[in-house]
């Protein structure tokens, strides 16, 4: 005889099969970038099912939850501008997450490391973190051979692999193990760009990571690190190499606040999600025009008006 908890779980399964059922039948109507946003849709729901709260980093704004909630659907969020701000062309939600106009695409990638650095400090201490750590400090044998070279007058090219002066995103010591750096490298994707549209948007993250290992991953071996590479896409799909990241930063603070690893684990998963959808907004939303380019009262040129207060004063 079954258990109930067996009887529970079988319960489960089929319901799931069922579902999974049901929604490919009604996916196989939509348009190619219709049926990708819907079945993306089911990794990318912990924010439908989270509580607000502006104590925990899980609040959205009105306009924020409408947007992420019609983007989830395929829909065109309302009162889109027609021209983009910042470079004129034809506004779209493709455009928005691409344009480079306005640093906004700059400002949605720090914004999730941002979320990054502040759940590893909570799960290790903020002194174990480091922001924009140098994945090559030291010169290599190469490097200094090269050096050697050309004060010798020598000027054979060495060519350098390990790419000195490159940085990573993160640098979190004791994160794995003791003693031990983690390299975390952080990129957003869109994964309905042009250039993505025939691949599927798992493929995509991977392609990411992939890319971003063959570039650091050997720099950072040679020096006893480890590297991470955090790929997500911008309505918050995740790849594993980063979903990997969130689950060791959810053990650890599941230790440290003696709390059910399930329970942590979906506080970790939902800050980094609600971080990924208030960053994404901000493309659409944000205003590409910088502070340089609005109208000012007074132009000053070498604070030369500052005599104008010293007179009056």
């Amino acid at each position: 005889m079954k258990t109930r908890s067996a009887v529970i779980s079988e319960r489960k399964a089929r319901m799931k099969k069922q579902h999974e059922s049901n929604l490919e039948k009604i996916s196989k109507g939509m348009d190619v970038l219709q049926r990708r946003t819907i079945l993306r849709g089911k990794e990318t729901g912990a924010w439908l099912t989270t509580m607000p709260s502006i104590v925990n980093g899980t609040e959205l704004s009105r306009q924020e939850w409408r947007d992420s909630l019609l983007l989830r659907y395929s829909l065109s969020p309302l009162d889109l501008p027609s021209k983009c701000d910042g470079c004129g062309g034809e506004f779209s939600i493709n455009h928005a997450h691409s344009c480079k106009h306005g640093g906004l695409v700059i400002l949605r990638h720090d914004e999730i490391k941002r979320e990054l650095i502040d759940l590893s400090s909570m799960a290790l201490r903020p002194t174990a973190v480091r922001d924009e750590p140098l994945i090559t400090p030291v010169p290599n044998q190469q490097t200094s051979q090269r050096t050697m070279n050309q004060q010798s007058g020598n000027n054979a090219s060495v060519e350098d692999p390990t790419r000195d002066g490159d940085r990573g995103d993160i640098n979190i010591r004791g994160l794995w193990k003791a003693q031990h750096e983690t390299i975390v490298d952080v990129r957003i994707t869109d994964t309905d760009a042009k250039a993505y549209r025939h691949t599927e948007p798992a493929n995509v993250l991977r392609n990411g990571e992939r890319e971003k290992k063959k570039k650091y991953l050997q720099s950072c071996l040679a020096q006893r690190r480890s590297f991470t590479p955090f790929v997500v896409s911008t309505d918050g799909l995740i790849g594993i190499e980063g979903r990997s990241l969130l689950k060791q930063i959810s053990r650890k603070l599941a230790a440290k606040w003696e709390q059910p690893y399930s329970v942590v684990c979906g506080f970790v998963n939902a800050r980094i999600n609600f971080a990924i959808l208030r960053a994404a907004n901000l493309c659409i939303r944000g205003s590409r025009v910088p502070a340089s380019k609005m109208s000012r009262r007074v132009q000053w040129q070498d604070g030369a008006g500052l005599g104008l207060f010293d007179n009056i004063a």
